[in-house]
């Protein structure tokens, strides 16, 4: 294969948009790995939340926004787990994505995606559900955003060239210290037989 083949196999899996080059199958996967941990989590917050308060909680509170208030013990199971799910998304986001400049894109997609299948389920979500995304976006996109950079900005531990020179320096030596120490251990053994 020669370079312009190798370079049309790569084109043909990656779109080219200016200097950024974008792997459609690279974000799919991310979108559908945040969109399944997104609703694990609400399930496990959920089933916490059903052994913490002796109160049988229905899984429709993922996707039914017309449940969510604050009159009801499932109102507020409801709102409390979206808002602690998407805290514990940002982490997600993190370990996913791990940019901090990709961090809205990827909540606010996958807030859509969960607008579209609560729609889909259960019809036009309700005032409330529209503040707590809102604030759910929010929350995610800012800790995650935090979190990306703090990854992004630590140090990276480079040596100075002078230091490596000087350990490499005393591993030579050291090295030729024990090949003199055995030549000289060696012409004994050798003394010694004669």
């Amino acid at each position: 294969m020669n370079d312009k083949d190798s370079r049309k196999a790569l084109n043909s899996q990656y779109l080219s948009l200016g200097r950024i080059i974008v792997d459609p199958q690279l974000i799919a996967s991310q979108i559908v790995l945040l969109q399944g941990s997104f609703y694990l989590i609400l399930s496990l917050f959920f089933f916490v939340t059903e052994g913490m308060l002796h109160h049988r909680t229905r899984f429709e509170l993922i996707f039914n926004a017309r449940i969510l208030s604050f009159h009801t013990v499932d109102g507020v199971v409801g709102v409390m787990t979206n808002l602690v799910a998407s805290l514990v998304g940002s982490w997600t986001l993190l370990v996913v994505v791990g940019r901090s400049k990709q961090c809205l894109d990827f909540a606010a997609t996958l807030f859509f995606f969960h607008f579209i299948l609560c729609w889909k389920f259960y019809g036009f979500p309700s005032y409330l559900w529209w503040c707590l995304t809102l604030i759910d976006v929010s929350s995610m996109t800012i800790v995650s955003e935090y979190l990306c950079m703090r990854q992004e900005l630590r140090e990276i531990p480079i040596q100075n060239p002078d230091e490596r020179h000087g350990q490499q320096a005393k591993i030579v030596q050291q090295k030729e210290r024990e090949l003199a120490s055995r030549a000289a251990a060696s012409l004994e053994d050798a003394h010694d037989l004669l």
